[in-house]
């Protein structure tokens, strides 16, 4: 029989987990809004701190099987900036 504090437990468990996913999650879609913004300001220090905080996610575009996917991800918010 599962005791109450055994059933606490499993909640916060169960939402740490959540919460986690999601803060990952938007690491990773954030990488779209952010390289739109850094295109447009093309301000060499705030490209060399993004690159640090972005750096797993720079990995993951060598060469992964992800990297189709991302390239395409950023080139859909790239594209929305005119280019000069």
């Amino acid at each position: 029989m599962i005791t109450e504090t055994q059933n606490r437990a499993n909640r916060g468990i169960g939402s740490f987990l959540t919460w986690a996913f999601i803060l990952v999650v938007a690491y990773i879609v954030s990488i779209g809004p952010v390289a739109r913004i850094d295109a447009k300001l093309r301000n060499p220090q705030l490209t060399a701190v993004l690159r640090i905080v972005y750096a797993p996610i720079l990995y993951l575009l060598a060469d992964t099987p992800f990297t189709p996917v991302l390239e395409w991800y950023l080139d859909k918010w790239t594209e929305l900036t005119p280019r000069k």
